[in-house]
């Protein structure tokens, strides 16, 4: 799974995360960019060119996340979905409900506290019945 968003990491050392996920093409990218940058400015006149550097950090830091989606997909990699929830456990259990199947067999997952038993046990609890991949159904592959 991979987290859309903002990485700070990215933003603050480009080239060490590019190198890190092994994305050689773009931290090759980042080097040619930082040299043209940082040789431009040499030149008088040109002083606003660092901010141009800063620029280039905020972009590569909200965009890393895709860059690495892109890079994995060169690799072979398949889209499976997006699956939106508030952490990465939940994602995970989303992600599984939906690999598994919704439950529609209905065999005693879904499971209401009016109909247990005082000392039955443990409540299972009950599948999502809203899309969990978000208000789009993205393709996939089986």
């Amino acid at each position: 799974m991979i987290k859309d968003g903002f990485s700070v990491l990215a933003f603050i050392a480009p080239l060490i995360w590019f190198l890190w996920y092994r994305m050689w093409l773009e931290a090759l990218g980042v080097l040619v960019i930082s040299a043209v940058l940082g040789s431009v400015s040499m030149i008088p006149g040109l002083e606003a060119v660092p901010l141009l550097g800063v620029l280039v950090s905020l972009f590569i830091g909200m965009e890393a996340r895709n860059f690495r989606a892109n890079a994995l997909r060169r690799h072979g990699w398949v889209d499976w979905g997006v699956v939106v929830a508030a952490s990465q456990e939940e994602a995970e259990l989303r992600y599984m409900h939906e690999a598994v199947g919704n439950g529609d067999s209905n065999d005693g997952l879904v499971v209401r506290a009016d109909q247990v038993e005082p000392g039955a046990g443990p409540l299972r609890p009950s599948p999502v019945t809203t899309p969990t991949f978000g208000l789009i159904d993205y393709p996939r592959k089986a």
